[in-house]
């Protein structure tokens, strides 16, 4: 209900005569002119004029003290009689109180909101706040856009009143990307004096926002945390000294007051050295009492423990050098000790310590062993591997608390159901072996479950089963010019967990021990070709590392050692020089669809295989597919001159659903179709049972290179795997349970060009 305003009654007399009875004066009555104020509040007070009338009249009104906005009517009323008497005359007049003035809006300063990955959602815009002096509760708040975005959203929050006045101010909201880098690890580590030097590597964060990374220590996986250095967003590794073991953890930051999401933390070992040398030990399978000689490298926390083992040995080498130089002559001796006039110990296990380093700053138990005493004979592959079966026997004693070489510091302080066995050349061959002599004679308690075989020679036909199991062939080797070892790779193909082969380009045989200095690749390869120490002892810290690291555990290996990607920025950082690795992979109960072994044209799943554009599809076997071909058993040969000739394979409607992964092996063949090229382009695409398809090249994968140094070249087949999860996160509704087949197309640059396929198969 509205109020009256107060209106001004005037009331004038015009003439009377004063005479008992009525009076004879009438009542003039005027009203005021309506008045109209600015609001001052809710309620307004408003001032009007008096009244005026003559003394025998009187007057009324219904004035107020104060007036809401809007319009008030106020009545004024005169007669005689004093105020029971008789209305003689009345008027109204109209107050305006005005809403004239706009609402009063705050916002909230410019402000920064940081993500710590893609997942995280954006905040609401932030909405201002608005008072109204005459107006508090009619004000309402439009608040514009309705979300934010990065990298900035102005947002404007307008205010207006019922009288339609309105006042608007803004916030500016930077959003800032600060994700984490990933897959931190310890890329290599080495003792210098009681330091341990380690070289952390990783993936950078998926973000352009991040401009520094701080470098974070902490004594538990959860902190707290101190700064110990930082770096530019686009390194992936980074070198510190420490003489504790420690958490560490990678913090992105903006270069400044922001920081956001962390790495997950790794603990990081520092590295203590040891040994022991025991003369005149009886080795079963050694026809003489010999040494057990061991250089170990562990955690300086045993009581962190329990620890992996694993043993290193090294090939066949001279055991005497010559005072002074680094030439080393041979001398059939039946212990580790050089004792010739002139002459010092080879110290060839100390050669592999680098290694040993690495791993035992990744938490292992590291001993690299010498086999001096078995050098310069004839093969004794099956010697060393009984010697490592010895070793083995030994530390199992120590962990179970006998007193040994080095008394009982590792009572208790070992895994050795998750022992690793590593071996270079001969030592290659004979970790491949030390399964075979286990399953024959175990030691309780002791579980070899990762081998990792560096240039390892074939003198007994070694199959390796009950293992993970790696191989690394160097391209350019002078001494095991054959790359012997693929061999025992091919052999080894349904008995292994994870197996896995790497070809490095311009890698000699000798240069994986620093204690083996003669360059041999020059036997083999241009010294143009050749990528030197540094390179291949870089390259083995960081594989070896992170293959013990997965198979240890009885994880699968990383993406790079299953021939998914190519070698993580970190690991291609950290190796100096030229880095060419072309791997191949496998696993247990893989499925192999097809192997060109008899009909060409079906495979295992019943479905159909067909080729169109080729000059040549050629089925062949191991000795029918060329001198140059190291792969075992069958291929097809594949070669073109021109086009984009392509194979399908029709996998005749089969479920695949218990399946995670498509793989085949390839290598570009040594042939004049492949003049001039380096690399062989090549096209996937998947088709599934509803028409969906995923295109994939060679840019997606990894690339089939084409690029032989060596006078004598072998071909090395290498594997293109794509893991099922890729064709899902390039097409939502590829259904890759129902995929119904694939095609490989090559010459995509419409040149000439040769390949050999086989191993076409399916994986976890």
């Amino acid at each position: 209900m509205s109020r009256l305003l107060p209106l001004v009654l005037l009331a004038a007399c015009t003439g009377y005569e004063p005479v008992t009875g009525d009076p004879t004066c009438p009542v003039v009555l005027a009203c005021p002119a309506p008045v109209e104020a600015s609001c001052t509040g809710p309620e307004t007070a408003v001032t009007l004029g008096e009244a005026s009338v003559c003394d025998l009249a009187w007057s009324r009104n219904d004035q107020l003290a104060t007036y809401p906005i809007g319009q008030t009517t106020v009545s004024w009323e005169a007669g005689y009689g004093g105020f029971a008497g008789e209305v003689a005359a009345s008027c109204q007049t109209v107050v305006t109180v005005v809403d004239d003035s706009a609402p009063e809006v705050t916002c909230e300063a410019d402000f920064t909101v940081v993500r710590e990955g893609p997942e995280d959602t954006l905040p609401d815009p932030p909405a201002g706040t608005a008072t109204d002096l005459c107006d508090p509760g009619g004000v309402t708040l439009e608040v514009t856009p309705e979300s934010l975005s990065a990298p900035s959203t102005t947002v404007t929050t307008i205010a207006t009143d019922s009288a339609g006045n309105s006042a608007s101010c803004s916030t500016t909201v930077d959003v800032i990307d600060l994700f984490p880098a990933s897959e931190l690890r310890v890329l290599g580590a080495g003792l210098a004096g009681g330091t341990t030097e380690f070289t952390l590597g990783w993936e950078p964060p998926e973000s352009d926002d991040v401009a520094q990374l701080e470098v974070q220590r902490g004594d538990s996986a959860s902190g707290p945390w101190t700064r110990v250095d930082a770096v530019s967003a686009s390194n992936v590794n980074v070198t510190l000294t420490t003489t504790q073991t420690g958490w560490y953890r990678l913090l992105s930051t903006d270069g400044g007051e922001l920081s956001g999401a962390a790495s997950d933390p790794i603990l990081v070992h520092a590295v203590e050295a040891d040994g022991y040398d025991l003369s005149d030990q009886p080795v079963p399978g050694i026809g003489f009492a010999t040494s057990l000689y061991g250089v170990v490298r562990h955690p300086v926390d045993l009581d962190g423990g329990p620890y992996p083992l694993v043993v290193l040995i090294h090939g066949n080498h001279g055991n005497c050098r010559q005072n002074g130089t680094t030439n080393d002559g041979c001398l059939v001796r039946s212990d580790h000790a050089c004792d010739f006039p002139g002459y010092s110990t080879t110290p060839n296990a100390e050669g592999m310590a680098y290694e040993a380093e690495t791993l035992a700053a990744q938490g292992m138990v590291a001993v690299s062993i010498s086999a001096n005493a078995l050098n310069c004979r004839g093969g004794y592959i099956i010697e060393r591997a009984q010697l490592v079966t010895e070793h083995l026997r030994r530390w199992k004693s120590w962990h179970d608390g006998v007193d040994g070489a080095m008394g009982t510091k590792f009572a208790g302080n070992l895994d050795l159901m998750r022992t690793g066995l590593v071996g270079h050349s001969r030592g290659g061959d004979a970790v491949s072996w030390v399964p075979q002599i286990l399953d024959d004679t175990p030691i309780d308690g002791v579980d070899v479950v990762s081998i990792f075989a560096i240039a390892p020679t074939d003198y007994n036909d070694a199959t390796v089963f009950g293992a993970s199991w790696a191989l690394l062939l160097p391209a350019c080797d002078g001494d095991v010019s054959t790359l012997w070892g693929s061999d025992i790779y091919e052999r080894s193909r349904e008995d292994v967990w994870h197996k896995a082969q790497v070809l490095m380009a311009g890698a000699n045989h000798n240069y994986f021990s620093t204690e083996w200095t003669f360059d041999d690749g020059a036997r083999v390869c241009p010294r143009s070709a050749l990528v030197g120490l540094d390179t291949q002892t870089s390259m083995l810290e960081a594989t070896l590392g992170s293959w013990m690291v997965r198979t240890l555990d009885e994880d699968v290996p990383e993406a790079f050692h299953r021939a998914e990607q190519e070698a993580p920025a970190m690991v291609a950082a950290y190796i100096p020089g030229q880095e060419d690795l072309r791997w191949s992979y496998t696993q247990d109960d893989a499925l192999v669809l097809e192997a060109f072994a008899d009909d060409p044209n079906t495979n295992v799943l019943g479905g159909t295989n067909s080729s169109t554009g080729f000059s040549a599809v050629v089925p062949c076997t191991y000795t029918e597919c060329g001198s140059t071909f190291l792969h075992r058993w069958s291929a097809i040969d594949l070669r073109w001159t021109g086009g984009e000739p392509s194979v399908t394979m029709d996998f005749a409607g089969a479920d695949l659903s218990a399946y995670g992964a498509l793989s085949f092996r390839v290598v570009s063949a040594v042939d004049g179709l492949n003049g001039g090229r380096r690399e062989q382009p090549y096209e996937l695409t998947f088709t599934d049972g509803a028409g969906q398809s995923v295109v994939l090249t060679d840019v997606d994968l990894v690339p089939v290179r084409h690029s032989y140094s060596a006078y004598t070249v072998r071909e090395v087949m290498q594997t293109v795997r794509v893991p099922f999860e890729q064709l899902t996160a390039a097409n939502a509704a590829f259904d890759p349970s129902t995929l119904a087949g694939v095609q490989v197309a090559f010459g995509t640059d419409e040149g000439s060009g040769a390949v050999t396929v086989t191993d076409v198969e399916l994986g976890y």
